[in-house]
């Protein structure tokens, strides 16, 4: 038995009870799902239950359950297992394409058997889904939506793609090979979600470039407009980066900077070379990008933020740091259309003895330009309870998103670290919770693209931020996690997701 501990809904004021409660269960509280390890509902990604910014459960081997839409699914009781038993026999399989998601209808005989199992063919290793148990409880993230004796009806889920079988103890039946319309492509495996993410850009259509740190080490992953994955290692010195800056050249190459060990450092051609050096700059912070007079790096340092550019670093432009002193989780960025971002923590004082403390994210923009800060805005909050670190993402016309962590202290305290997540955006709000299990959006110097996993469907939705209508079903169900998402140079959308245990490019055919 796996014991998993999770936070559960019920809260005093703005802290949960979860540190007290979690000795007694979750049986007096309202507590979702928790999916550990095994098989999942339908999903071959295993999903746990989410909150908007949260990530999903584990991946393992899929079951099968229900059908979406509210019905219960259609299941008939299989006959006894024995030595006698025919083995499966598929006469058709229809249709053989479309979109992840669409309804597959597979006919032929046999498939009452106990043991039998549907097998859908994918790029890494094969979708297994068995036949569900009578009065399985119905959701939208459900695969199986049939399955009697002469017939089963599913819902193609990513990341499968090729042969329908079906087996079983006595044998096993092919039917035809399903092309989905988005290829999954070939995926890369690891722990990657949006906690190690530093940065991403495109720099040519269908190319996705993202900087990751942490538990993935120090490494660009580059998604390739036909699905597959290639990666660069880079040298960043032996301590961990929480900020980085990518920036697309004239020329298209993906440079960057970031700041290691005090000192400004620079990336250059991220998807070649990968090259990496330190400039000898002091930097306690750093981000940049590239403008019309060429590169640059803002660098922060005690109460100044400054603009340096190479190749003798000179500083071209010094402004008062508008960080409150002593102020926890500071750090900078610089967004796609070349603004300065610096933000930091605020932790709020609570009411004893329920909750403490609150960390949220706050920030101030500096448009390019201009010589005097935006107002503070609020980038996202309810960290439990004192802040550790932020991460910044700013986007065209004061967009903003923010990666935060939190550390538990004093009364009640856990030993775990909150992260949360939080975006601003420019006259567009952020579904809740009930309408998108997920929401990330992804920038150019002048689109914004969001991608959003949708509740009543489980279908992951992209496109145009705030125009429903021009986003299009991507996959299904929703991935265990939408990793990164990106604006190329032609204004399309594209993501880096988990399913399982791997990262996968999808892209349309």
């Amino acid at each position: 038995m796996v014991l998993a501990l999770r936070r559960c809904s019920f809260m005093f004021g703005a802290r949960s009870v979860f540190t007290v409660l979690a000795l007694l269960g979750c049986s007096a509280l309202a507590c979702g799902p928790e999916v550990v390890e095994g098989t999942g509902d339908g999903d071959p990604s295993s999903n746990g239950t989410s909150g908007a910014n949260g990530t999903n459960g584990t991946n393992g081997t899929s079951g099968a359950s229900g059908t979406s839409g509210g019905t219960s699914g259609s299941y008939e009781d299989p006959g006894s297992t024995g030595t006698s038993r025919p083995p499966p026999v598929i006469t058709s399989v229809s249709p053989l394409a479309g979109d992840y998601g669409t309804e597959v209808t597979v006919t032929g005989d046999n498939f009452d058997d106990a043991t039998a199992t549907l097998v859908l063919s994918g790029g890494v290793e094969p979708l297994s889904f068995a036949m569900p148990a009578q009065g399985t409880e119905s959701k939208p993230s459900n695969v199986i939506t049939k399955w009697s004796k002469t017939e089963i009806k599913f819902r193609y889920p990513f990341p499968a793609e090729g042969v329908v079988r079906v087996t079983s103890t006595a044998g096993q039946a092919e039917g035809g090979a399903f092309v989905p319309s988005w290829t999954p492509g070939v995926p890369l495996s690891g722990a990657f979600n949006r906690q190690p993410l530093l940065a991403v850009v495109s720099p040519a259509a269908g190319t996705t470039v993202a900087a990751f740190d942490g538990i993935t080490g120090p490494l660009i992953v580059i998604g390739k407009p036909d699905g597959s994955i290639e990666t660069k290692a880079f040298d960043r010195g032996s301590t961990s980066i929480l900020t980085m800056s990518l920036y697309v050249t004239p020329s298209g190459t993906v440079d960057g900077f970031f700041s290691s060990g005090g000192v400004l450092w620079r990336l250059t051609d991220a998807t070649g070379s990968a090259t990496t050096a330190s400039t000898g700059v002091a930097a306690a912070f750093a981000a940049g990008g590239h403008d019309a007079t060429g590169p640059y790096a803002w660098i922060k340092n005690g109460t100044t933020v400054q603009r340096v550019r190479p190749p003798g670093w000179a500083v071209d432009q010094t402004l008062t740091d508008p960080t409150p002193a002593s102020a926890p989780g500071q750090s900078i960025a610089v967004g796609p259309d070349n603004a300065l971002f610096v933000g930091w923590g605020v932790n709020e004082t609570g009411s004893f003895p329920f909750y403490d403390h609150t960390a949220s994210a706050v920030g101030r923009r500096l448009r390019p330009g201009q010589t005097a800060f935006d107002a503070v805005r609020k980038v996202g909050g309810g960290a439990d309870d004192k802040m550790i670190w932020t991460r910044f993402r700013p986007g065209p016309d004061g967009r903003a998103a923010a990666y935060f962590c939190a550390s538990d202290t004093g009364f009640l305290a856990s030993a775990t670290v909150d992260c949360q997540e939080g975006y601003v955006g420019n006259g567009t709000s952020v579904p809740s919770s009930s309408q998108a299990s997920e929401y990330v959006v992804g920038y150019n110097a002048t689109t914004a693209v969001a991608a959003s996993c949708e509740v009543a469907t489980a279908k992951l939705n992209l496109g145009p931020e705030g125009q429903t209508a021009q986003q299009v079903s991507t996959i299904f169900p929703c991935p265990s996690a939408i990793v990164a998402v990106s604006v190329d140079p032609t204004s399309a959308g594209h993501v880096l997701v988990r399913s399982g245990k791997y990262l996968y490019a999808p892209r349309k055919r």
